[in-house]
């Protein structure tokens, strides 16, 4: 079996996020995720319920009003409108299992002073909203 990978990579040139395709049925989809990096330091949704299931490491959620620390065997679901950011702690990885839904929605950024800005080729590195 042969499965589609993704790197995700800052304006430098490294990659914080690899997304390994482990399936796609009617809409939905699972991915296997090893952070290196968190994500942008501003927030952003997605365009799905989703469940990510921590296999290793670990990392803080980050939302508007809260920041909670999620380890190894923590299972943690989002709504398709949660903003949030991830933050892992300086020189670690996380490995994650991440299973979403049907889209409902689109996936944006809250940037300041602009406020929803929604995702295109450009904007979905960390600095997002530039």
């Amino acid at each position: 079996m042969t499965m589609t990978r993704f790197d995700f990579a800052r304006r430098n040139g490294s990659t914080y996020l690899t997304r390994w395709v482990l399936a796609r049925f009617a809409g939905c989809g699972v991915w296997l995720h090893r952070f290196r990096g968190g994500d942008a330091e501003v927030f952003h949704s997605h365009p799905w319920g989703s469940l990510s299931l921590i296999l290793s490491g670990g990392y803080w959620e980050v939302t508007p009003t809260a920041r909670r620390w999620h380890g190894p065997g923590r299972l943690v679901y989002r709504p398709a409108d949660r903003l949030h950011r991830i933050e892992l702690p300086p020189g670690r990885e996380c490995w994650t299992v991440f299973l979403h839904g049907r889209a409902v929605g689109g996936w944006w950024f809250w940037c300041p002073g602009r406020g929803r800005v929604e995702w295109r080729p450009g904007i979905g590195e960390p600095g997002g909203c530039d």
